[in-house]
């Protein structure tokens, strides 16, 4: 499970940058000195379905990492209680 959250930590990022710089190119008028990313998630826009997935994984890689550095880091209802804190 390690190696998998490590792979999530490092692949999403990556994985997000490229999406949202093709997303960034294939949507009309947008300008990422003015506009959020996040608004290139919004429904009806050419990559919002990619765009909202990669945030998700960021998102999931990010808790991922968190559990692994330190389960008390994570609020209670996530942390696993049979896992006895390093």
């Amino acid at each position: 499970m390690r190696r998998v959250i490590a792979a999530l930590g490092v692949g999403a990022p990556v994985l997000a940058a490229t999406v949202v710089l093709i997303a960034g190119l294939v949507t009309p008028g947008y300008d990422p000195s003015q506009t959020t990313i996040s608004r290139l998630a919004v429904p009806g826009l050419p990559a919002a379905l990619a765009v909202g997935f990669v945030i998700f994984m960021v998102g999931l890689a990010l808790v991922g990492l968190a559990r692994l550095w330190d389960p008390a880091l994570l609020p209670a209802g996530l942390s696993s209680p049979s896992r006895a804190r390093r």
